[in-house]
């Protein structure tokens, strides 16, 4: 999480979002919710800077189903 953060911060947007996803899928896994959700949120964040606006409702709405449950 720490290195997908990093580059998001320096808008690195392609390789924040490899991070994340490595980041997403091993919170599932592990089940951590909590981690997964902030993952589904920053991707979906990341994808509305791209201008990606598809994607970015795709993952906000995953992120959202993460929190009610």
């Amino acid at each position: 999480m720490k290195i997908a953060i990093e580059y998001q911060e320096k808008e690195e947007f392609d390789r924040a979002l490899h991070y994340f996803d490595l980041c997403k899928s091993s919170s599932k896994i592990s089940e951590q919710p909590e981690r997964e959700a902030e993952c589904y949120h920053r991707i979906g964040l990341i994808y509305e800077k791209m201008g990606d606006l598809e994607k970015a409702i795709v993952q906000l709405n995953d992120f959202r189903k993460v929190c009610e449950e």
